[in-house]
C-alpha cells in the first residue's frame, strides 16, 4: 500500500535539510518503489518554484517527478500515473 504525501510533507522532502525526514523517505522508496502526491500537491509545489523564480529547483523537481506516481481526480474517481502508466479506479 502507498500513501500519498501532502504538499507540505512533499517539500520537505524536496529541501533535504532534515536529514530524519530524507531517511525516512529514502526507507519508504526502498519499501514501495516509489513516492506519491496528488496532481494538485504537484501544481502548488512547481508554483512555489515559478512565484519564486526557483528555475534551478524547478528542473530538479522536473526529473524528481518523472519517477513518481502523481495521482489525478477525475469524474471516474482517482487515477494513477506511475513509470509511463495510468490506472483508475473509484
Amino acid at each position: 500500500m502507498s500513501l500519498m504525501l501532502d504538499t507540505n510533507m512533499l517539500t520537505e522532502i524536496l529541501k533535504l535539510k532534515e536529514p530524519v525526514v530524507v531517511q525516512h523517505a529514502l526507507a519508504y522508496t526502498q519499501a514501495v518503489g516509489q513516492l506519491a502526491f496528488s496532481a494538485v500537491t504537484r501544481y502548488e509545489v512547481r508554483r512555489g518554484y515559478k512565484r519564486e523564480n526557483a528555475i534551478q529547483a524547478m528542473t530538479k523537481f522536473q526529473v524528481f517527478y518523472q519517477n513518481a506516481s502523481i495521482l489525478f481526480l477525475t469524474g471516474l474517481g482517482l487515477c494513477s500515473r506511475s513509470l509511463g502508466t495510468r490506472r483508475c479506479g473509484r
